[in-house]
């Protein structure tokens, strides 16, 4: 997959771009397992920092 010249701009401007299509189904698969699977297991600095109206969260670990 090529970078375009536009995502590195919005990258340099935002600090983030969304690069749709970077990782096939398996790979997300293996990626929801394993954080799914340490959300399960925190180690001692787990923490669930926050979670919305519609009950998503956000989960640090180190």
């Amino acid at each position: 997959m090529k970078i375009s010249r536009s995502q590195i701009d919005a990258f340099d401007r935002d600090g983030v771009v969304c690069i749709r299509g970077a990782f096939d189904s398996d790979w997300v698969e293996l990626l929801r397992r394993g954080i799914e699977r340490n959300i399960d297991n925190p180690s001692e600095r787990g923490r669930l920092s926050d979670r919305d109206t519609a009950g998503r969260t956000c989960f640090y670990d180190s």
